[in-house]
């Protein structure tokens, strides 16, 4: 309650009849290629109806579907980056290079 008191969080009236016909939109045109279930499509199009520019989520699949429609992305616990010698690092570059 403290979070809406100070303004972190809003309560946003929508329209549920538009947020499930967006949700569908989003279904047909990115599921397949982000492998995102309905209640990850359904989240992002609350988020886009409700005028969001950032989408906060660890979700993997929530996260590429806000990307793909234009929402900034924050991952609130990202992972640690891996440490890599030298040649890993040559090799990641190979890869790369070589469409890999």
């Amino acid at each position: 309650m403290d979070d809406l008191k100070c303004g972190v969080l809003q309560i946003a009236e929508v329209d549920w009849n538009h947020v499930w016909r967006e949700c569908r939109l989003l279904s047909d045109n990115f599921a397949s290629t982000t492998g995102g279930c309905t209640l990850d499509a359904l989240h992002v199009a609350v988020a886009r109806l409700s005028g969001a520019n950032e989408f906060v989520t660890s979700d993997t699949r929530q996260a590429d579907l806000a990307a793909r429609i234009g929402l900034l992305v924050i991952d609130p616990h990202p992972a640690p980056q891996r440490k890599m010698n030298h040649q890993q690092s040559l090799q990641r570059s190979a890869r790369q290079s070589n469409g890999f």
